[in-house]
């Protein structure tokens, strides 16, 4: 019996945070090396959309009525579009515009530490609350 979902309700949250910070720091930083290939157009992922999408899937409506089923899998994730971020394109039409990209980059990367931060303090504090406060 999977009674992680009890003691941990936030860790896959921030999980999936994590990973999509990650993913779009990727992202920031392919359009920054993409900055003087012409034609090049910058992209971003919308964090909000990236969460929501992660946060819908589940498990299938699916039950295990003896002990010989094979568990249901989770859904794989729904995909989420990317969208151009760069609006005034150059002579070449590259769209990277590197100061916004740059500050695009300082800010996620902020929101990453922080969430890492947080999932410290949640996994510190779960540990406290299972040694009984010693």
């Amino acid at each position: 019996m999977d009674i992680s979902h009890l003691l941990l309700p936030r860790a896959d949250t921030y999980q999936r945070a994590l990973t999509v910070r990650a993913a779009r720091q990727s992202l920031i930083s392919r359009n920054l090396a993409n900055a003087a290939t012409p034609g090049y157009r910058a992209v971003d992922l919308p964090f909000e959309a990236a969460m929501n999408a992660a946060t819908e899937t589940g498990t299938p409506p699916m039950a295990t009525t003896d002990a010989h089923h094979i568990a249901p899998a989770a859904a794989p994730a729904a995909p989420v579009e990317l969208v151009e971020v760069g609006s005034h394109p150059g002579l070449d039409g590259n769209t990277v515009d590197m100061e916004e990209e740059a500050g695009r980059m300082a800010a996620n990367s902020l929101m990453y530490d922080a969430t890492a931060q947080l999932t410290t303090a949640y996994f510190s504090h779960l540990l406290h609350a299972i040694r009984e406060g010693r």
